[in-house]
């Protein structure tokens, strides 16, 4: 009903290039800005478009499937660990905090690669519990890894989580552990007899180290390393880095050819003698079901369309940095994922702002409660793995338990929002929202077994709390009143479309939010641009649209005085009129190169 008030600039720039993908105007695998966000969920969403329509509903219905796929993954993994309390774990996923309400209004990635890291970890489980390996598991194991990756690269946490696991609960790991370690590595150095093997050996290192590094940025997306601000490493032209991973080889098999021969008969002597053929065939359906499910990825890559990375992966360990972001994380995003911080509408901003009164004391108790239902689950979970965590912290071998997967995972997606170069945003802490909600089923399963009341009384004030906080949020933008919803007047940007087709206008220059959102809405019959030279919205309308001598300028604010001035220098005659709050401008006379400029005139 108000679906158009919850539609923002990114929703629309996602949209119209997924319209752009159905109505055949442009091939892509991969979303703008940067090359992080596969199609994965613009093909889902194009049944819904095909429906409905280039239509905000159409575009935000699958996030509501998604986050539903999310939820019966979550519940699978708590009928894993908790059989007897599942059905709770499922009923408290039912009533979100008002930031995951809104999330999953949107057709966003984050919701839908937490579904798949969901289905990775029930794979991993099913693996390493089975008596006997399954060669389909591994297949589909793999394959949801690959198409995770593709889907949003920060599904890396999760092939994170289920690869040290892997590694640490390997038998051999202990063994493995003792092979990698520093002192190894600085004896491999003094054995050698003279100065040419010693430089084979550093060559051999980078190499290795090389390698990694290249094959992480053609799968992941590149990174990049600073400290305080300056550059220490940076990965995000692949084909560069490969090129100067092929020097390093050719240097070293110039240094000593034969050592090339050496390593392949020594690897195919190990690979006949040491690995059976069960290792052999798993292996193979591993690495066939990970390139089937990155092979958008791989295909985007050999079309030239994906050629560098984005900056998903930079990483900053200023120390003034580090404390901003731990900061930030602890005290901001993580309280506002779980509706427990200060902003406009919640219920801790209620508490704060309002007098004491009879609803002011229950929303308090309510509030005290469910911190306290936080803190002790949280601290029951953490004493009850206290050892295994400690195992996994300083990487030794650990007995695999499907517990450790909630674990660690959390500890992962907190590093990884303290050390990113740009901080924490709360939706990149979706993840940990299911994990809690595990942890508090973990805790509520075991108190039960004495206080047959106490999940009634968790889920009374579990509902009760983001009932009232999604309740006052509702109210705060003006879509409740009472106990009705209130239809919101019809927003403003149909008004701007309707007279762009009226003047029989396809092209117009805008701020950000109306070039996005208006392109989708208009089903792509107007050509909507950002007025500035380095614009967010990319897309190849902006060079089409360059062709067509009449276009349009949508201006609010600032930018209205900017064009005035401009107008009035350069002594352009035009019409113009105000729109919803807009001022436009249109029918442009005069210098056709002093008429252009005005296409991108607004600074970045």
């Amino acid at each position: 009903m108000n679906s158009d008030y919850f539609f923002g600039a990114d929703d629309g720039l996602l949209a119209s290039h997924i319209l752009d993908l159905l109505n055949g105007d442009q091939f892509f695998l991969y979303l703008p800005p940067r090359q992080t966000t596969g199609i994965t969920f613009g093909i889902i969403c194009a049944p819904f478009i095909w429906l409905l329509g280039p239509t905000t509903l159409a575009y935000s219905l699958p996030g509501t499937l998604f986050y539903a796929s999310y939820l019966w993954a979550t519940y699978l993994i708590a009928k894993i660990l908790i059989p007897r309390t599942a059905y709770f774990v499922f009923i408290l996923l039912f009533f979100t905090p008002y930031f995951i309400t809104e999330l999953s209004a949107h057709a966003w990635p984050h919701i839908l690669a937490a579904f798949l890291g969901n289905l990775i970890i029930l794979l991993f489980i099913k693996a390493k519990l089975s008596k006997t390996t399954n060669s389909v598991v591994i297949f589909f194991l793999f394959f949801t890894m690959g198409l995770a990756v593709y889907t949003y690269t920060y599904s890396l946490i999760f092939i994170l989580s289920v690869g040290i696991l892997y590694a640490l609960s390997h038998p051999k790991w202990v063994q493995i552990r003792e092979k990698i370690s520093l002192t190894t590595l600085i004896g491999s150095f003094k054995n050698k007899k003279n100065k040419r093997e010693i430089f084979c050996q550093l060559l051999d290192l980078i190499i290795f180290l090389f390698f990694i590094a290249v094959i992480f940025s053609y799968i992941f997306g590149g990174f990049g390393l600073d400290i305080a601000g300056h550059s220490i490493l940076q990965i995000n032209e692949f084909h560069k880095a490969a090129m100067q991973l092929l020097g390093f080889i050719f240097l070293r098999i110039l240094v000593n050819p034969k050592d090339l021969i050496f390593f392949f008969r020594n690897a195919k002597f190990y690979i006949s003698t040491n690995v059976q053929p069960e290792t052999k065939n798993l292996t193979a359906m591993g690495v066939a079901g990970f390139l089937v499910g990155l092979s958008p990825r791989i295909a985007s890559i050999l079309m030239g369309q994906t050629s560098r990375g984005g900056q998903g992966h930079d990483v900053d360990f200023s120390p003034i940095k580090l404390l901003a972001h731990t900061y930030g994380l602890f005290a901001k995003m993580g309280p506002s994922l779980f509706g427990m911080d200060l902003s406009v509408g919640s219920n801790l901003q209620y508490l704060v702002s309002n007098t004491i009164n009879i609803y002011w004391i229950i929303l308090c108790l309510l509030f005290i409660v469910l911190a306290a239902i936080f803190f002790f689950s949280t601290a029951f979970f953490i004493s009850k793995n206290w050892i295994p965590l400690k195992n996994i912290v300083t990487l030794r071998g650990t007995q695999f338990e499907p517990t450790h997967i909630i674990l660690l995972t959390p500890i992962l997606v907190c590093i990884a929002n303290i050390i990113v170069q740009h901080g924490s945003e709360t939706r990149y802490l979706f993840p940990l929202f299911g994990i809690v909600v595990l942890w508090i089923g973990i805790y509520v399963d075991k108190i039960k077994e004495k206080a047959k009341w106490f999940p009634a009384i968790v889920l009374a004030v579990w509902v009760s709390f983001y009932f009232i906080g999604n309740y006052q949020s509702f109210k705060n933008i003006g879509i409740i009143e009472g106990v009705k919803a209130v239809k919101l007047p019809r927003h403003p940007i149909h008004d701007v479309i309707e007279f762009l087709e009226a003047q029989q206008i396809s092209v117009a220059y805008t701020d950000y939010g109306v070039a996005s959102t208006g392109t989708y809405l208009s089903g792509g019959n107007i050509f909507l641009n950002e007025y500035t030279h380095n614009p967010t919205f990319k897309s190849y309308r902006r060079a089409v649209a360059l062709a067509s001598p009449h276009f349009a300028i949508i201006a609010s604010g600032n930018p209205v005085l900017t064009y005035q001035n401009y107008l009035q220098e350069k002594s352009i005659e035009f019409k113009t009129t105000v729109v919803a709050g807009n001022k436009i401008f249109w029918d442009f006379k005069g210098s056709e190169e002093k008429i252009n400029n005005l296409r991108y005139l607004i600074p970045n």
